[in-house]
């Protein structure tokens, strides 16, 4: 594993990790740094500064006053990344769990589409109305997840048609509906 050379926050001693974010040399002196923070919050504070907040990045670990008690980054650069991080695992762990999602789908609604109830094309591929797609019963859009008790299969006319709503009524079948109970 590689080694990075990082110069230690509360004693400022060059310290090898295996962790290129690792700020303190030992837990000792990240428990004293985190002390000294408080201790430096609560006079602040004592002394009238309520609006700042000594606080510690909690992406690069710099420290930072920040203007709220909330305060968790130190930068639009910080707080930006994690977005990303947050997202770049949501992605990881649907698209991990989707292997055979659609296949699953498909056996369990018999074939169906589940908005006109006609059977869907398997063979045909994405720009046709006709293909196969997956529709969020709830979407996430409207608090929905991606479970597969909230997935269903459609065509891609359907899905586009019923757009992110809720209780969707085919305009040739009125009997048609999609509730909100049945992804529960």
């Amino acid at each position: 594993m590689e080694q990075f050379t990082n110069y230690c926050g509360w004693c400022e001693e060059p310290f090898q990790t295996e962790h290129k974010t690792k700020a303190y040399c030992s837990r000792y002196h990240k428990e004293r740094a985190k002390q000294k923070r408080k201790h430096t919050s609560k006079v602040l504070r004592e002394f009238g500064h309520c609006d700042i907040y000594p606080k510690s990045c909690t992406v690069c670990e710099e420290l930072f006053i920040g203007t709220r008690k909330q305060s968790k980054y130190c930068s639009l650069e910080c707080k930006k990344f994690i977005l990303k991080e947050k997202n770049r695992q949501r992605d990881k762990s649907f698209n991990r769990n989707a292997i055979g999602v659609r296949s699953k789908l498909y056996f369990r609604d018999k074939g169906l589409c589940q908005i006109c109830n006609q059977p869907v094309l398997i063979d045909v591929a994405y720009p046709d109305p006709q293909c196969l797609s997956i529709d969020h019963i709830v979407p996430i859009s409207k608090g929905g997840t991606s479970s597969i008790k909230n997935l269903q299969i459609t065509h891609l006319r359907c899905n586009l048609a019923k757009s992110n709503t809720l209780n969707y009524k085919y305009k040739h079948d009125p009997e048609a509906t999609v509730s909100p109970q049945e992804a529960v």
